[in-house]
């Protein structure tokens, strides 16, 4: 549930940066865009920093990779 609300802030801040139309000239719609990547993780005692910004990366990429989107970790 946590990331889902996550999600959906994200998703509001998605679009806000959208209506504000910045423009952008390299970009195919001609305006800035934005992709994020989201995720959330309980921290156990022997886990590592790492397996955290790993799975942020992974989220970031599949964000990415549709352009303009927010996706969230599985």
């Amino acid at each position: 549930r946590e990331l889902k609300e996550r999600g959906l802030w994200n998703e509001r801040i998605r679009n806000a940066i959208i209506r504000i139309g910045i423009p952008h000239q390299d970009s195919q719609t001609g305006y800035l865009t934005v992709s994020i990547g989201v995720v959330s993780i309980t921290p156990e005692r022997d886990q590592l920093p790492y397996s955290l910004i790993q799975a942020a990366d992974q989220a970031l990429y599949a964000a990415k990779n549709g352009r303009d989107r927010v996706a969230t970790a599985p």
